[in-house]
């Protein structure tokens, strides 16, 4: 943008808004710049982008710090990344993204009481299935299973079979065998198994399924089907 700028030539930051809003965790935003001439800029794009929308610099600027505020918080560097996140809040004040980050930012600190009613009020803002059930961890974390599984319903209402809340899902239903009369178990065990083989023909790849599905088969003891499950 600065070098467009500099050689005299109009530009804009754009992000792109096909299939879904900008989401509240922003590794997985796509940020452009669109020139004069309407090519779209985009580092490390694998794609065009398809409906890219006019974004405000002083938002992307909060976009960016929000991304140096994560990396100093993992980092354990936390006035550091305080003070990024201040300057992204005063930049964009009420954008559901810098407040997302602000809760994480608290929960990370174990401030769970601050930092949970921040993501709900982002999410009410801006919908992110893939933000809810990063929730529905943090539940599962606190030892709330009933929070966990609805967190993981409001992420499948927002975005219907999507492979990660199906495998987490299944993974709270196995959870439950181990604690229900020996008659339950039976059902739970079905129920969990579908959901992690519809995650899987979603998404072959997706994230903890296949493990999920072995252990389960192993308490039934089918060992043909444990094999084929970690291929």
């Amino acid at each position: 943008w600065a070098v467009l700028k500099a050689r005299g030539e109009s530009a804009e930051f754009v992000v792109e808004t096909a299939g879904s809003s900008t989401p509240l965790l922003l590794t997985r935003a796509r940020v452009g710049v669109k020139t004069a001439g309407g090519t779209v800029l985009e580092p490390l794009a694998t794609a065009a982008m398809q409906k890219p929308a006019p974004v405000a610099m002083a938002k992307v600027a909060a976009w960016w710090l929000v991304l140096r505020a994560q990396t100093e918080r993992v980092a354990n560097r936390f006035p550091n990344s305080n003070q990024d996140l201040v300057a992204a809040e005063s930049l964009a004040p009420g954008d559901p993204s810098v407040l997302f980050a602000r809760c994480v930012a608290d929960m990370d600190q174990g401030l769970f009481d601050l930092g949970v009613p921040k993501c709900e009020q982002a999410l009410a803002k801006q919908e992110d299935p893939m933000a809810r059930l990063m929730l529905a961890e943090v539940a599962m974390g606190l030892e709330q299973p009933v929070k966990a599984v609805q967190r993981v319903e409001e992420a499948l209402k927002a975005a219907p079979g999507l492979p990660e809340a199906l495998v987490l899902k299944g993974l709270l239903v196995a959870q439950r065998i181990a604690q229900v009369p020996d008659g339950q178990k039976a059902q739970l065990k079905t129920e969990a198994r579908q959901l992690l083989e519809d995650a899987l023909k979603a998404d072959p790849k997706a994230p903890r399924a296949r493990a999920t599905l072995a252990k389960l088969l192993l308490l039934d003891k089918d060992d043909a089907e444990i094999g084929r499950a970690h291929v």
